[in-house]
């Protein structure tokens, strides 16, 4: 082993580095030779000393850096991106980018609305000038996507309660299926918009800070005692003041957080003013609900999360740019939020796949609930390839990159299919665990003219069976219509013959087709031996 002073030496005269030599972080790495060289070079030249692991064997050309960018307890806050004059500009530096000269001159804002926004992939090597490659994994976009897999791994403990709450208020014998859908609305609004405020925060203001750890881990516990209030929710007036009131501590939370943000934004001010005026109508609306009694006050309830929905709509809109006047505008960055919606969706996918193995619903072996848990696997299988293969475009702009209307439907629609496909999700397992009463003779029978609106009387099985039927059916419906509506609102760019279907809505009128031709089928299968196309003037008469 060489001694430090060789060590020193080989670095040359003036300090500087050989050319297959790279210094990280006070640690040497060999870097493979560019030319190659004779024999005799070799042979009188002294081979630098290995720096890897005798036990590889190996060198390798791959360096990578743990950098400790955490240099400041609080940093000052930024907008990532936003809207100035309508162009879309990004202030987070992209991957190669930060790795770029001080002198390197700042990226140019688009001139439309994202189409040129710079793809960043975070996970590739960096080629550095020696020609070894780099990956850091601690870079902003790296940190956020941990932060934002272990808030969905709390979502999912929610949704399922949310799920299993619904399940057992509407399909029980004696439950009442509206009252139960209205409860499923109000907590499933609760959870998406605490999620979905969680997710604005860090797709706009993420700094990774103690400050912003402090709130998200604040909002964390919160949604924790949400989640486990969710099933007490209509067990009385006390119980839902809790569950409100948390879900006002969160929204506030988040808005205090970014007030404190915008004393250092002073160009995005005016449009959180208009935010905060909306998010003060909805709040209003819920803590007026905490002093009425359920369901009466669902009445105020189901406004709140209208007037939500349009907010959406108007802080999207040009209106608001006009009211705006030249300041700035908040803007998303586009592959964090499709990665979100996407990470939500598997979300509610994941439940529907989980909840077919928590507690062995389909018994021992193969059953009579294993046909239906098969058919429900392939259910989920297609309607999540549905929803990665999208239109099939070759080439198409994103409808979240498209406009403003299309980005404020594109969520919409996203919140549609969350809500419906997780009551979809609920229904499939009710139908699975009781799918032996429908071969039971006595089903069909059982409860004869037995109250089945909810008003207070028995609800016999059958009659939850039905309704556990009708709710899969619709929701799925509802899903795979938003499904469509999701990936029209793509713009495809594709010419003309890429697809053997080039016109999207060609497609939807082949699908329909397809549909009414099975629809005929079961028709004409079920004619009876000697039948007609048309009926003849004289029908033989029945013998």
């Amino acid at each position: 082993m060489s001694s430090p002073q060789e060590a020193h030496e080989s670095q040359g005269v003036d300090g500087e580095q050989p050319d297959n030599q790279i210094e990280v972080h006070r640690t040497q790495f060999n870097a493979p030779e560019r030319q190659k060289s004779t024999a005799s070079d070799h042979s009188q030249e002294k081979s630098p000393e290995k720096t890897v692991q005798p036990a590889t064997k190996i060198r390798t050309p791959y360096v990578q850096l743990r950098p400790f960018t955490h240099k400041y307890f609080i940093r000052r806050p930024r907008a990532l991106q936003y809207f100035q004059d309508g162009n879309y500009v990004e202030t987070l530096p992209s991957r190669h980018d930060s790795h770029q000269s001080e002198e390197a001159e700042p990226p140019e804002p688009n001139s439309s609305m994202w189409l040129r926004s710079r793809h960043r992939v975070p996970t590739a090597l960096i080629p550095l000038p020696d020609g070894t490659d780099t990956r850091n994994t601690e870079e902003p976009i790296l940190q956020r996507k941990r932060i934002d897999l272990f808030i969905d791994l709390l979502w999912v403990g929610i949704v399922s309660n949310i799920s299993e709450s619904f399940t057992n208020a509407a399909f029980h014998e004696d439950g009442a299926y509206g009252i139960a859908f209205l409860e499923y609305l109000v907590l499933f609004f609760i959870a998406w918009q605490i999620w979905n405020y969680l997710r604005d925060l860090l797709n706009t203001y993420f700094t990774d800070d103690l400050l912003q750890r402090a709130v998200i881990v604040w909002v964390l516990i919160l949604a924790l005692l949400f989640g486990n209030s969710t099933t007490y929710f209509t067990n009385s007036q006390e119980t839902q003041k809790v569950i409100i009131v948390i879900f006002l501590i969160a929204r506030g939370t988040f808005f205090f957080t970014e007030a404190i943000y915008l004393c250092f934004l002073p160009s995005l001010r005016k449009q959180f003013m208009y935010r905060f005026f909306f998010s003060t109508l909805v709040g209003g609306l819920f803590v007026g609900a905490i002093y009425l009694k359920w369901p009466a006050n669902s009445g105020l309830y189901i406004p709140a999360i209208v007037l939500e929905m349009a907010s959406l709509s108007f802080t999207n809109s040009p209106m608001q740019d006009r009211l705006l006047k030249g300041q700035h505008r908040k803007a998303p960055d586009p592959e964090h939020l499709v990665d979100r919606f996407e990470g939500f969706f598997i979300l509610i996918v994941g439940e529907g796949v989980f909840l077919l193995i928590k507690n062995s619903p389909l018994g021992l072996g193969v059953t009579t609930q294993s046909s239906l848990g098969v058919m429900v696997l392939v259910i989920y299988h297609t309607v999540f390839s549905i929803y990665s293969a999208s239109d099939q475009s070759k080439n198409y702009i994103h409808a979240v990159r498209r406009a403003w209307w299309s980005t404020t439907l594109w969520i919409i629609i996203h919140t549609w299919i969350f809500a419906s496909f997780l009551l979809c999700d609920a229904s499939f397992l009710y139908l699975i665990q009781n799918s032996a009463e429908r071969s039971s003779p006595s089903a069909a029978t059982e409860n004869v003219g037995a109250d089945n609106t909810g008003s207070g009387a028995t609800k016999s099985p059958s009659a939850a069976l039905l309704s556990a039927k009708w709710t899969a059916a619709v929701t799925l419906g509802i899903t795979l219509l938003c499904l469509t509506g999701k990936d029209l609102l793509n713009k495809s760019l594709d010419p003309p013959g890429t697809l053997i279907i080039s016109n999207r809505f060609s497609l939807i009128a082949a699908t329909m087709a397809m549909i009414w031709g099975v629809g005929i089928w079961e028709w004409f299968s079920g004619l009876e031996h000697g039948a007609k196309f048309v009926e003849p003037s004289h029908p033989p008469q029945a013998q």
